[in-house]
């Protein structure tokens, strides 16, 4: 197992309780495909965000968002990114509810 590998694996694992108790759906794509190739069949699926962790990322305890429908990217730490969709993910259910 590389060490990217064992990165990647912490960020998806770690908050995964934050998620389900929230509600959130994520997938961990470890397929041996090219990014590229990955963000297009997201953008295809209409998936509302990525969050792409390389070695960057994982020295920086960040995830390089991208949202469906833009063409820019950001990059933003790991919890900041989870809080933000814990708090979208709860004005969409109030918004539903009235």
């Amino acid at each position: 197992m590389r060490k990217q590998d064992s990165c990647v694996r912490q960020f998806f694992f770690v908050p995964v309780f934050l998620k389900k108790k929230a509600g959130i759906r994520a997938e961990l794509d470890q397929r041996d495909e090219k990014l590229g190739y990955k963000i297009r069949e997201a953008q295809m699926k209409k998936i509302p965000y990525m969050a792409i962790v390389g070695d960057q990322e994982c020295r920086h305890h960040s995830v390089h968002v991208r949202q469906y429908g833009r063409e820019n990217t950001y990059e933003e730490n790991v919890s900041d990114f989870i809080s933000r969709i814990i708090r979208e993910t709860k004005q969409k259910i109030e918004i539903q509810e009235k």
